[in-house]
């Protein structure tokens, strides 16, 4: 049976979606299937990962450092290759506050979209 002929109250499979959040403590990735039609888009979890790098204590030095960006840059390259295993389109990456006050910021985005062929908001 295809989701077309899914029954009544499943619905359709909807489009995958993905988004991993660069933040103080860890960058964390979710993946998930929105259900198509449904009221409020309900979303089906497919992945919820978290690797944890402390980035707000490193900022709060001013800026990340070579290690710590190869790192990060590790961690969200390991996400979005998670989520596009997927399917998932679009893949959104975020960086809040840390990044935002690291005065290597932008070589950070830099480096993130042009290894991950991803746009990195900050």
């Amino acid at each position: 049976m295809d989701d077309a002929d899914a029954p009544s109250g499943q619905g359709r499979l909807g489009p995958v979606i993905a988004a991993a959040d660069a933040g103080s403590n860890s960058v964390h990735l979710l993946v998930a299937r929105l259900a198509a039609g449904a009221p409020g888009r309900d979303l089906h979890v497919l992945a919820d990962e978290s690797d944890f790098l402390g980035l707000g204590a490193a900022a709060d030095r001013g800026w990340l450092g070579a290690e710590l960006r190869g790192r990060l840059l590790g961690s969200l390259a390991g996400h979005v290759e998670r989520a596009r295993s997927f399917g998932a389109e679009p893949v959104v990456l975020v960086g809040t506050e840390p990044l935002r006050r690291a005065a290597d910021a932008a070589r950070v985005v830099v480096e993130v979209e042009r290894t991950c062929s991803v746009p990195f908001f900050v």
